[in-house]
């Protein structure tokens, strides 16, 4: 573990990229990049337990997700939705939610990610009927 970074494994480079700004070099293979838009603590782990990243990005880093290991093996939380953005094939997707809100255990898949299956779940509010 790097103490530093708080990254496990092998480090792999956040970048501080300008919002608007293109990617920069990807590690070969790379297909899902997290941007913060804004300051956005992040985990990434392996379902089977090691954890990949576990630290805050600041507004306009990116961390490329390590290629190489099955679909929704690696799963993400995040302690600000809103200040994470997931890109796939260097395609922004749907947002994961609100500014400040939690997700847990989001599966890293590209194909369910572009799909739009890490959207936040819509919550039905039910408008009390007002008594006569």
């Amino acid at each position: 573990r790097d103490p530093a970074t708080g990254v496990f494994g092998p480090p792999l480079a956040t970048t501080p990229v300008p919002l608007g700004a293109g990617l920069p070099p990807l590690p070969e293979g790379t297909r899902i990049v997290l941007r913060a838009k804004a300051d956005s603590w992040l985990q990434v782990r392996d379902r089977q337990g090691p954890v990949l990243l576990n630290r805050v990005l600041r507004a306009g880093e990116t961390w490329p997700v390590p290629p190489g290991k099955q679909p929704g093996q690696l799963l993400l939380t995040t302690g600000n939705a809103g200040g994470t953005e997931v890109l796939v094939d260097g395609q922004l997707t749907v947002g994961l939610g609100n500014d400040g809100a939690v997700r847990r255990d989001l599966p890293l898949d590209p194909d369910a990610i572009r799909d739009g299956r890490l959207a936040p779940p819509v919550v039905a509010v039910r408008t009390p009927v007002p008594k006569r």
